[in-house]
């Protein structure tokens, strides 16, 4: 069954373009950092949210408000206000799926042309996870999608794992090692050499309570 659409492109000053898209949501909710597809002409486009905005008629204009809020009137009393509220979402085209082959977005879809949530198996040949085989390090946020990455892909040259200080730096080279070293011989394994300066992975050398 076809799934609803959650939202329409709408045309703006900047958009749509090959770099941004705008779309009004209408169905549910929307998130930053949410994967979105939009059939067209050119093929399936993949983007991603990278903005929500909420906006109002009745609320655009500054002075207007200050004034109008100052005499001790309120706009939500004398006037259908959340009728005229709705929610802006800026997308970031990331590429277009053509005959199972994916290329840069050069053109862009045209406005009211309907904005759709990722199906799970669009999201996972987009990023090009190993669904079977792949290392898990946990699931995505806001899709039922499970990040599996290709173990000779991931390894086959340099490997470096950098964010900021809490960001989760070290529990995903945890997940890393649990994967590795659960991995099932058939598979395909790798061997470990891990020099924990901090201690920070010590509990892989301790027996399970």
């Amino acid at each position: 069954m076809p799934q609803e659409p959650i939202g329409t492109i709408v045309s703006t000053l900047e958009s749509p373009t090959p770099s941004k898209i705008d779309f009004v949501v209408m169905n549910g909710k929307v998130h930053r950092g949410q994967f979105i597809e939009i059939p067209f002409s050119e093929g399936l486009l993949m983007g991603m949210i990278t903005n929500v905005r909420k906006t109002n008629k009745y609320f655009e204009r500054a002075d207007a408000v200050k004034e109008y809020e100052s005499q001790g009137a309120k706009l939500f009393e004398q006037f259908p206000v959340n009728d005229w509220e709705y929610v802006l979402a800026e997308v970031n085209p990331l590429g277009i799926f053509v005959e199972k082959k994916f290329k840069r977005t050069t053109f862009p879809p045209s406005p009211g042309t309907s904005v759709y949530n990722a199906e799970p198996q669009n999201i996972e040949q987009f990023l090009g996870l190993d669904v079977e085989k792949g290392l898990e390090l946990g699931e995505m946020e806001f899709h039922p999608v499970k990040i599996k990455l290709n173990l000779s892909r991931f390894f086959q040259k340099h490997v470096a794992i950098l964010a900021m200080s809490g960001a989760g730096k070290s529990h995903t080279v945890s997940c890393l090692l649990e994967e590795i070293m659960e991995r099932k011989k058939e598979h395909g394994r790798i061997a470990l050499v891990v020099f924990d300066v901090h201690g920070e992975y010590t509990h892989f050398a301790e027996p399970p309570t």
